[in-house]
């Protein structure tokens, strides 16, 4: 068993919030299960469907939420580190205070940024600063929306410290690695 949770916090860990398009998918997947919940409500569908596409609704919904959740506190983590050594010992198991309120502000600020990306579609967002074109067209930003890094155009864009792009077909994979 423990050999299973082992493996599965490593996939999690591996894939969940690494992945803008997997974030967009589940993004998608939930407003579509909603707006089918919907439909299905309206048309006054059997109770056995209407509760099955909310439970269908409900799970892409939490996966979204999941993905962005997983990446705010990874950014959040890594930019509210303390590079002090002795102050990191003297804090003993708990931060500073001033330490979680600079966590919590970076892990709002991360959440919110990760809700624009996968909610509005990336190339509009940063449209104007994009210097691509050509044969690499696409930008692919860090995770601050910065640093652009050009791309094919069915190119699949990573978001990290320092942004990376995969070939279509493929997805992202840890911090700078295609599936």
């Amino acid at each position: 068993m423990k050999s299973f949770v082992s493996k599965l916090i490593g996939s999690l860990d591996q894939y969940l919030g690494r992945c803008p398009k997997c974030a967009t998918t589940a993004f998608n997947a939930a407003v579509i299960a909603l707006l089918l919940a919907f439909v299905v409500e309206i048309m006054n569908m059997p109770l056995l469907a209407q509760d099955a596409i909310r439970i269908l609704a409900a799970g892409f919904a939490a996966l979204w939420l999941a993905h962005l959740g997983a990446y705010a506190v990874r950014t959040s983590r890594s930019s509210t580190a303390s590079n002090d050594p002795a102050r990191r010992e003297s804090s003993g198991s708990h931060p500073p205070a001033g330490d979680r309120r600079q966590f919590v502000f970076a892990f709002a600020k991360s959440f919110l940024f990760a809700i624009t990306v996968t909610a509005v579609p990336f190339r509009s967002v940063f449209a104007a600063d994009c210097p691509c074109s050509g044969a690499l067209p696409k930008c692919c930003y860090d995770y601050n929306g910065q640093n652009p890094v050009c791309a094919p155009s069915d190119a699949v864009c990573c978001a990290g410290s320092n942004p990376w792009y995969c070939q279509s077909g493929h997805n992202c994979l840890g911090t700078s690695q295609c599936t």
